[in-house]
């Protein structure tokens, strides 16, 4: 059994940890690292807010990038704050 709770900023997906035990409150399988000591998991205690990104991305969507991202992968490092300085002074 694997632990429930959802972790992750650019993709969310469940911990996937062994599960010790479940959630006293929402039944949920949840890992030692997941499990407060009172016996619920740390999303009902308040500890863990769920991530809010998608369940899952397309290859499309990552490598979908705007015309701003694009412009500051091409600038030379610190283009954007105007603070080039030669390394060597």
């Amino acid at each position: 059994m694997r632990c429930h709770v959802r972790i992750g900023q650019l993709v969310s997906h469940p911990c996937a940890r062994t599960a010790r035990g479940r959630c006293r409150q929402c039944d949920q399988p949840t890992c030692a690292r997941h499990r407060a000591p009172g016996g619920d998991c740390v999303v009902c205690t308040g500890d863990h807010v769920p991530p809010s990104a998608p369940a899952s991305v397309t290859l499309d969507e990552m490598l979908s990038f705007t015309d701003v991202e694009v412009a500051a992968f091409d600038a030379p490092a610190g283009a954007r704050t105007g603070k080039l300085r030669d390394m060597d002074s």
